[in-house]
């Protein structure tokens, strides 16, 4: 996954810049999508083209109190790119076609973006700017400048707060033991915003721990619909007071005999996850498939 800034996000009208509305509420669009997309672990789509356009464009050039806040901001976005070049020269076609009513070559620059991110058979999320007018949910872009034809969607953010709704959360699962509790808390904090977000946290993801035994059966579950359910039933867990949980017919949180402490919650019929708190924490401690023996009763 890689994010694509339309240069809108980047780059105003000279009229707009003078409204000082607009420049608070560009500024604070722009360190939003920054926030999300470093806290998401993704990189920034980039060409020289748009780099060397933006350098010579940018209204901030004549602004001395926002000048210098704007280019750290410019060149932390210009650290955290993945550069394309290639093909160099075709562009592609867009259905819708985001335009600055302002400006031919960088509306030129940006299609010569996409056409490369469109080669590269990227699954790309394009970010539009406040003179972006648009809730549209995607945009279809296609070329056949060779004999091979490309042609894709991308979902289309318009807001900062869209994107835990459109990114598919399984794709943030950790796939080793490098790094494992800040990816699997990130994947729940996505299910959460995209599936649960109607219902408050009771239980923090701060206050969240995972045993040794539980990550790497995790990790080794081949079947993404099971890691999927398990991602679901602890976040959905998390919106719930032991009681609420408790009396849930899906969730079915109920103590385990003889295990002073641990309790086992329900991901479908014969499997569990068993956690228990401890210190003010919830530790979960094993997941437990169809085949495998439940001790929860014995």
């Amino acid at each position: 996954m890689i994010s694509a800034f339309h240069p809108s996000v980047l780059l105003c009208s000279p009229d707009n810049w003078k409204d000082e509305i607009f420049q608070d509420d560009f500024i604070q669009n722009l360190l939003q999508h920054l926030d999300l997309i470093k806290e998401l672990k993704m990189n920034i789509a980039w060409c020289d083209e748009i780099l060397n356009f933006l350098w010579s464009e940018l209204p901030w050039r004549e602004d001395y109190y926002n000048e210098d806040k704007l280019t750290e901001i410019f060149y932390e976005i210009a650290n955290c790119n993945c550069t394309f070049m290639a093909p160099p020269d075709n562009e592609c076609n867009t259905d819708p076609y985001f335009e600055l009513s302002y400006s031919n070559e960088i509306n030129q620059c940006w299609i010569v973006l996409i056409h490369r991110l469109l080669h590269e058979q990227k699954e790309v999320f394009v970010v539009t700017g406040l003179e972006i007018e648009t809730e549209i949910d995607s945009i279809h872009v296609f070329c056949d400048c060779n004999p091979q034809s490309y042609e894709n969607t991308y979902f289309v953010i318009n807001h900062p707060f869209e994107w835990y709704k459109k990114i598919d959360y399984m794709k943030l699962c950790p796939t080793s033991l490098d790094n494992w509790d800040e990816f699997f808390l990130l994947t729940l904090k996505s299910c959460y915003e995209k599936e649960f977000s109607s219902r408050s946290l009771i239980i923090k993801l701060d206050d969240l721990e995972f045993s040794s035994g539980f990550k790497r059966t995790f990790k080794n579950i081949g079947d993404e619909k099971v890691k999927q359910r398990i991602i679901r039933t602890i976040t959905q867990r998390l919106t719930y007071t032991n009681s609420e949980a408790g009396f849930h017919s899906g969730l079915r949180d109920e103590p385990i005999k003889g295990k002073v402490g641990e309790r086992s919650i329900r991901i479908s019929e014969g499997e569990r996850i068993h956690y228990k708190k401890e210190e003010g924490k919830v530790l979960f401690l094993k997941y437990y498939s169809n085949s495998k023996h439940d001790i929860r009763g014995k």
